[in-house]
């Protein structure tokens, strides 16, 4: 009876630790799962090239910020200006080498809780949630002068990328949708000034 005992008290040691291993097996298998799709839901929203949000993840993040109860808030475009001359003489691996480098030097001057995307083409965009557009444009005058005084590689020595700057920000009436056509416009504005400056969207600009 004794040694009875003992072969099935060995035998449920062997199933309990068969059981335990095949407990941890399913454990990795669960976290290589959950890596996976959080590796696939961030190339969903990242743009191949630069690394920033895509154009569809800020349209989220902007949804998102229309639902909650945020009371300041702002955002800024961007546009790298004369980009396509960059293409055109220098080639389009050097416009993408700019992109890329250009997105770093973006992101090197906002915080943490901000949100940096590629709009498309040489356009960028960032939502500052908690920021008044006056703050932004602060910011954004930092990124301004960085990009101006950086030397690109792709670029040849002494070539200036320069970047215009549209802000906007609450309380537009129709959210951020509306933000954004604001901010547009005063990169329009900052463009049609001269290029390389920042502009804050007034509803009443100043005439000539």
């Amino acid at each position: 009876m004794r040694e009875r005992n003992a072969v099935v008290l060995r035998r449920l040691q062997e199933l309990y630790a068969e059981s335990a291993a095949k407990r941890e097996l399913l454990e990795q298998r669960r976290q290589m799962l959950e890596q996976a799709a959080e590796q696939m839901r961030l190339l969903a929203d990242s743009d191949v090239l630069t690394g920033c949000l895509n154009q569809r993840a800020l349209r989220c993040r902007m949804a998102e910020l229309d639902q909650s109860d945020a009371a300041v808030w702002s955002l800024a475009m961007l546009d790298l200006d004369e980009f396509k001359q960059v293409n055109d003489r220098f080639g389009h691996l050097a416009g993408d080498q700019v992109l890329q480098q250009a997105a770093q030097h973006i992101a090197s001057c906002l915080e943490g809780w901000m949100t940096l995307a590629r709009y498309g083409g040489e356009e960028f965009v960032v939502l500052a949630p908690g920021l008044a557009p006056e703050r932004l444009a602060e910011r954004m005058e930092a990124v301004r002068l960085r990009l101006a005084q950086a030397q690109l590689d792709g670029l040849p020595d002494g070539y200036a990328q320069t970047v215009s700057i549209g802000v906007a920000g609450q309380p537009p009436l129709n959210g951020s949708q509306q933000a954004l056509l604001q901010a547009d416009a005063a990169l329009y504005r900052a463009k049609a000034s001269g290029r390389n400056r920042v502009c804050v969207w007034d509803a009443e600009p100043e005439r000539d």
